[in-house]
């Protein structure tokens, strides 16, 4: 009983997600996802909230905050981050467009992990070689990166060799996403994925030809924002929540709505 008690505990945190992509887009016009960014301004202060320093650090609360939100306690928290998903619709709709009453999709009930999703690396792997690795943020600038360059190629290609005779993939040809802790000493599997362009490419541009030959030749190739992304250019970053980042930060003018307490969530319907 006790055994079964323990293990229930570690279920008690989780996240849902089809077996082709998460509903990370439903938490975007919650309220949670607010209120946990307002908490970690708040527990960050910056001087200068117009310093690159405070403008680098805003990004990563960012996505730490959108990753967080993702974690639910129940199965009616699961299904209503599924339903309001945009993502969700979509794989389900394309895959009954084309596959008709072929298709077929799996639910994912993951147990929860906390990590910094702002350190995951997207890599790509052909014929059972690395051939690219790149930051999975393509705008959020880490300066631990530039100094551990080394340390991320080598816990890389260590896991994909392990990993590779278990992965069952066309021609050793697929995808593979780790995350890695914030002393650089552990690096997670996050998940596996097919080849682009069915997989993004981040760093690596898909339409470019010299960039598609490594992602499929090499040379062994790694990403990495060497410098900032000016603000006004983080694009990736849901444009609501970017100002009201700026709004907590005292960047913008405080609009009476902004000052408003967030209101509780509305359902949302399936079909939208």
């Amino acid at each position: 009983m006790n055994e079964e008690s323990e293990e229930t505990n570690r279920w008690r945190y989780l996240t849902p997600r089809l077996n082709t992509r998460s509903p990370k887009d439903a938490v975007l016009n919650g309220t949670k996802v607010k209120q946990l960014i307002a908490e970690q301004i708040t527990a960050h202060p910056f001087e200068d909230p117009y310093s690159s320093e405070c403008y680098v650090n805003d990004a990563r609360i960012y996505w730490r905050c959108i990753s967080k939100v993702q974690c639910v306690h129940s199965g009616a928290e699961a299904m209503e981050l599924m339903l309001k998903s945009n993502r969700i619709l979509e794989d389900l709709s394309r895959g009954e467009l084309y596959q008709g009453d072929t298709f077929h999709t799996k639910l994912v009930i993951r147990k929860w992990a906390d990590i910094d999703p702002e350190l995951e690396f997207r890599t790509f792997v052909s014929k059972g070689q690395v051939t690219g690795i790149t930051q999975y943020h393509m705008k959020c600038y880490i300066p631990e990166f530039s100094q551990n360059k080394e340390k991320i190629i080598k816990a890389i290609t260590d896991k994909v060799e392990k990993l590779n005779p278990l992965i069952d993939a066309p021609d050793k040809t697929y995808t593979i996403d780790f995350v890695f802790s914030r002393d650089f000493e552990v690096c997670t599997l996050i998940e596996i994925n097919d080849p682009p362009p069915t997989a993004g490419t981040s760093l690596f541009i898909w339409d470019d030809e010299d960039d598609k030959k490594i992602i499929f030749e090499g040379p062994l190739t790694l990403r990495i924002l060497e410098a900032p992304v000016p603000w006004e250019e983080q694009t990736d970053i849901h444009s609501p929540l970017k100002s009201f980042i700026d709004a907590m930060r005292g960047r913008i003018t405080k609009s009476p709505e902004t000052q408003k307490e967030p209101a509780e969530d509305v359902g949302s319907c399936l079909l939208q």
